[in-house]
């Protein structure tokens, strides 16, 4: 999710520490995140009890032909 620009969002460096390189990583604003996760594409959802703001994450994944 999108967090202001002032705010300092330590957990996206260490997501990306995890991810490989070419992992593309999208903001969303609130509400586009609200909406994607609501879709019905979306097929598991984890509550990971992460309380740091601004930790919310939407994998996508596709398959590998």
């Amino acid at each position: 999710m999108a967090s202001p620009s002032d705010f300092i969002n330590t957990i996206e460096a260490e997501y990306r520490q995890l991810l490989p390189e070419h992992c593309l990583i999208e903001h969303l604003e609130r509400e586009c995140f609200y909406a994607a996760v609501k879709s019905e594409q979306t097929l598991l959802v984890i509550a990971s009890g992460e309380q740091r703001r601004f930790a919310n994450l939407l994998l996508t994944v596709a398959p590998v032909l």
